[in-house]
């Protein structure tokens, strides 16, 4: 009898704590943007992103929680030239305690405008927020001390309260900013703070009283760091929150690992610890494929709780998925060629001649120098060139069917609008690229035919004209551009080797994060932002052997 009474005192007074009204908490935070800030809404990588979250917790104690969050939000509007995005989101929360004791329902609509600041590396953004909240309890499923007869709670007894209803409801207001800055060569941090109930909304359940629902205050910083230019990662994270009597810190240390042979591409493993201060250890792990995003947690209880919850503090399942419709493709500057054969044209007049690469015939295996590993170690990176956002321009897919050899063609005829003292220069260097990759490949082949293992990095990189964002998409669509190739390149003759791993490829695409400060990036000074040999050269993607074994 003495257990019974203690827990159906704790479940009265857990639901009671939530009449209360302490806003909800999330393990997984990182992957719920608006909801922690609504300067968020819009600012995913592409322009629509959806995102999911359920949270289930104390289900050792007789009355357990679940929590669903769904959110859209999309990026409305967006100015290169002048930097300004606009973003608009809405999301639903659904909040259940027990068996239907207490239950919350919070849509709630957002609104952010951002401006990029020093070439697109920094940004601010502004946001805010609007909610409805509408709580509805069953009283019928609650006791109370005047329904206890001495031996034995007694349902039919009259619970002696002043109920004024079984459903209350106010508005929420909130608003918040953000601060986004690249980390040169190493990935980029965020610092944010938002205040969420604003105006202090009353609500009550019991006539003549009115319960306040209290400021919440929220602080973070978080960052993605890049280890090297290896395929690991780093994620730490600090979240602070305040509202009222109550205060909760999370510190994250999330890890990630590319996984396959294609980093670029590939599926990325995270992993790590997070521990909420005086409440819990939270344990993560996540996958991340192209444009989804998948995260769970499982919370371990440190708090007193634990003897109630036996440790067990709650689980968490987060879906966040980014999406835009492709551009279908508008008329280019030049006229590109139809058939993509490589072959050797005439030069009509005054056009510029497009030298033939250097396609020979599948070399016969043949007994290869002990030097040749070292030879190709030591050989230079070879740099490829491309015009002005291509290939796939005005999109920000991450990756191409197009062939580099294609845009080799097509930017060999757009040479000409470069005009400086160093174009002359640079259209030879252009020129010659082709011929010194294709040497470069012999190399590859003759070593692979004679039994090597190699490992060539390719690098993508971007002018500084486009955001930030925009540019690593480029770059990767370049970088994929130069796998199509080589896997084409002499009739195939890398391609066996590529498919069984014997030839494999580290790739990066650093957009413009490595452009030179002095670059032009207005779009309106076109000699200097297009067609200038600076320019030129920072659209670029290069290949080198790294190992040879």
């Amino acid at each position: 009898m003495l257990n019974r009474i203690i827990t159906l005192t704790f479940c009265l007074v857990v639901s009671l704590s939530l009449v209360k009204a302490q806003d909800f908490h999330w393990s997984l935070i990182h992957l719920n943007p608006i909801y922690l800030n609504p300067a968020n809404t819009g600012f995913a990588q592409k322009k629509n992103r959806i995102t999911g979250l359920y949270r289930d917790q104390w289900r050792s104690v007789p009355v357990p929680f679940s929590t669903t969050n769904i959110a859209y939000d999309r990026n409305v509007y967006y100015n290169e030239t002048l930097g300004w995005r606009i973003g608009l989101g809405g999301q639903f929360l659904f909040d259940k305690s027990g068996d239907g004791a207490l239950s919350v329902f919070r849509p709630a609509l957002s609104l952010a405008v951002g401006k990029y600041l020093n070439k697109d590396k920094q940004r601010i953004q502004l946001g805010i927020h609007t909610a409805y909240v509408r709580k509805q309890i069953d009283f019928s499923k609650l006791t109370f001390d005047s329904q206890y007869n001495g031996m034995s709670f007694d349902p039919s007894f009259p619970n002696g309260e002043a109920i004024a209803g079984d459903r209350a409801s106010y508005f929420d207001l909130g608003i918040g900013t953000n601060f986004f800055t690249n980390l040169k060569k190493v990935g980029n941090l965020d610092l944010g703070f938002s205040v969420f109930n604003l105006t202090s909304p009353n609500y009550n359940f019991l006539s003549g009283s009115e319960e306040s629902v209290q400021p919440r205050y929220v602080a973070y910083t978080k960052a993605n760091i890049n280890l090297g230019q290896s395929r690991w990662t780093f994620n730490p994270g600090a979240y602070y929150q305040y509202q009222g009597k109550a205060q909760e810190t999370l510190i994250q240390s999330i890890f990630g690992v590319k996984l396959g042979k294609e980093p670029i591409n590939a599926v990325e493993l995270q992993f790590g610890p997070g521990y909420r201060i005086g409440d819990a250890v939270v344990a993560y792990v996540g996958v991340n494929w192209k444009d989804l995003k998948a995260g769970f947690a499982f919370d371990g209880n440190t708090s007193d709780l634990r003897t109630a919850s036996n440790g067990r503090g709650a689980y968490e399942l987060a879906l966040n998925y980014v999406w835009e419709r492709k551009k279908k493709k508008e008329p280019q500057l030049f006229e590109p060629p139809i058939d993509t054969t490589v072959k050797k044209e005439t030069p009509q007049e005054d056009s510029v001649s497009i030298p033939e690469p250097i396609i020979e015939e599948k070399i016969p295996q043949v007994a290869i120098p002990d030097t040749i590993s070292e030879t190709l170690k030591l050989r230079a990176a070879v740099k490829l060139f491309f015009a002005n956002d291509q290939p796939n321009p005005r999109t920000r897919d991450t990756t191409t069917n197009i062939s580099y050899i294609e845009t080799y063609h097509q930017y060999i005829q757009e040479l000409g609008k470069i005009q400086d003292d160093k174009s002359q220069g640079f259209a030879e260097e252009v020129k010659n690229s082709t011929n010194q990759l294709n040497k470069l490949l012999d190399e590859i082949l003759l070593a692979l035919q004679n039994g090597k293992t190699i490992v060539a990095e390719v690098r993508g990189f971007a002018s500084p004209l486009a955001s930030s964002n925009y540019n690593v998409s480029l770059t990767k669509r370049r970088v994929a551009s130069l796998l199509n190739y080589l896997n084409e390149w002499n009739q195939g003759a890398l391609k066996s080797y590529i498919d069984k791993g014997q030839l494999r490829f580290d790739n990066h695409a650093y957009g413009s994060a490595q452009a030179a400060d002095d670059i032009s990036s207005d779009p309106k000074n076109r000699a200097k932002s297009i067609y200038s040999t600076d320019a030129s050269f920072e659209r670029r993607v290069e290949l080198k052997v790294i190992e040879v074994k």
